[in-house]
């Protein structure tokens, strides 16, 4: 979906074909093909906040308040640059809880919605396909709110790895900022259904995290 109205299409003929979309359209047309891809690049803009809105709703599981940008900066399509980058400003309704003075806050689920295996799941009889390996990372950092302090950061620390792939996560509280390095990686394309077992220990790592919280204790004066 992060593709989804770009205009990935010119970057594809420049990386492939080593010339412009237009090179060989006919003269004639090549002005009104141009206007109506521009008109359609403009309709982009407007479209593509309200689809991505909708997307990380769908990843979060919560409200999004305001969706207000999204910059492809890298679409991965290339040889020479293979990552998909891009770059978006959101914000969400109300995520705090309060328990007391203290303040809760869900600042693992900014990973996004996390693999949850059911019972079933759990027994797999087929081979694994998983399109092709691929690595996501996040830094997310929180400012500590005014007279409170973050307790069990350190309980974040994950470090589960193996041949199918890895969650790991560093956890720290550096100066009056949280900071959270993740990273989860998926090392194969495919693989044998024996190893289920092994892919099972990172996707339940991933999902426990995402369901953390961390408690901001109220200082005493």
């Amino acid at each position: 979906m992060v593709l989804a109205e770009t205009n990935y299409i010119e970057t594809d003929h420049k990386n492939f074909n080593g010339a412009s979309m237009w090179q060989d359209v006919p003269e004639r047309d090549v002005t009104r093909l141009q206007e109506d891809w521009n008109k359609r690049k403009k309709e982009w803009k407007e479209s593509k906040l309200k689809l991505m809105k909708s997307v990380t709703e769908s990843d979060y599981g919560e409200n999004v308040k305001d969706y207000s940008s999204f910059k492809l900066l890298q679409d991965g399509r290339s040889y020479k640059k293979q990552t998909l980058k891009y770059q978006e400003e959101f914000s969400f309704d109300e995520m705090m809880n309060r328990a007391g003075d203290d303040l809760i806050i869900p600042l693992p689920l900014l990973i996004a919605g996390q693999t949850k295996l059911s019972k079933d799941e759990r027994v797999r009889t087929a081979p694994i396909n998983f399109t092709n390996p691929k690595t996501f990372e996040w830094e997310i950092k929180m400012t500590v709110p005014a007279g409170y302090q973050a307790e069990g950061v350190e309980d974040l620390n994950r470090n589960v790895a193996n041949d199918a792939g890895a969650f790991i996560c560093v956890a720290a509280v550096e100066g009056n900022v949280v900071s959270l390095k993740v990273m989860k990686q998926y090392r194969a394309k495919y693989l044998d259904v024996n190893a289920w077992p092994a892919v099972m220990q990172f996707l339940d790592a991933a999902y426990k995290f995402s369901q953390a919280k961390i408690v901001f204790t109220k200082l005493k004066n």
